[in-house]
């Protein structure tokens, strides 16, 4: 369940709907983001 602010974002994030894609990838060490994000296309910092 999302708790929405009046502007429409998401409370404990800041993002509207629509912000972010469908899938996410949350690696468990923050290490390993750099590796994982070459090799996707166009990755983006959430």
């Amino acid at each position: 369940m999302a708790i929405f602010e009046p502007d429409g974002t998401v409370h404990h994030l800041g993002l509207k709907k629509g912000a972010v894609g469908r899938y996410v990838l949350l690696p468990g060490d923050p290490g390993r983001v750099e590796v994982i994000a070459r090799r996707f296309d166009n990755p983006r910092f959430v």
